[in-house]
C-alpha cells in the first residue's frame, strides 16, 4: 500500500480499501467510535493519530504532524484539549503501562532499525523528509 500512496501520512484510505474491509460505501458518514454514532471520519482518523503518535513518537515527529496536518507545529485549542484527555485515558494509560513493562524502544530506533529496514526510507514523519 505504501508504494501507492507514495509513503503519504497519514495514509489515504480509498473507499475500495473500506468496503474490503467490510464497511458500506458511505462509511465517511456512517460509523460508530465506543458505541456512539460519528460522521466526521477525517477527525476521528485525526484524533487517532494523535493518540498514537502521542503515546509511541518524540515530540519532533508530533510536530511534523501537526505541521502537516494543521498548517503549525502546535496543535490548536481544540485539538490540545483533546490531546490533554490521552494523559487520563485508561487505555493510553494501559498501552503507557505495557511500552515500560515491555521496555519498548523509542520512535528513533524503531525508525533506524525497522521502518527504515522494511521499506528503505525514513518515517514520512521524520525530521529529514519535512520541508519547512
Amino acid at each position: 500500500h505504501m508504494k501507492e500512496t507514495g509513503s503519504r501520512w497519514p495514509p489515504l484510505i480509498t473507499a475500495e480499501t473500506m468496503q474490503k474491509a467490510g464497511f458500506d460505501a458511505d462509511y465517511k458518514t456512517k460509523y460508530k467510535v465506543k458505541g456512539e454514532n460519528f460522521n466526521d471520519f477525517e477527525k476521528i482518523v485525526k484524533w487517532n493519530n494523535i493518540r498514537v503518535l502521542s503515546l509511541w513518537t518524540n515530540d519532533e515527529t508530533m510536530q511534523n504532524y501537526n505541521k502537516r496536518t494543521f498548517g503549525s507545529r502546535t496543535l490548536p485549542p481544540d485539538w490540545q484539549q483533546a490531546q490533554e484527555k490521552i494523559k487520563t485515558d485508561p487505555f493510553a494509560l494501559e498501552q503507557i503501562q505495557k511500552k515500560k513493562e515491555n521496555q519498548c524502544q523509542s520512535f528513533d530506533w524503531f525508525d533506524k532499525h525497522v521502518y527504515m529496514r522494511l521499506t528503505g526510507n525514513h518515517h514520512p514523519l521524520h525530521s529529514s523528509l519535512m520541508k519547512e
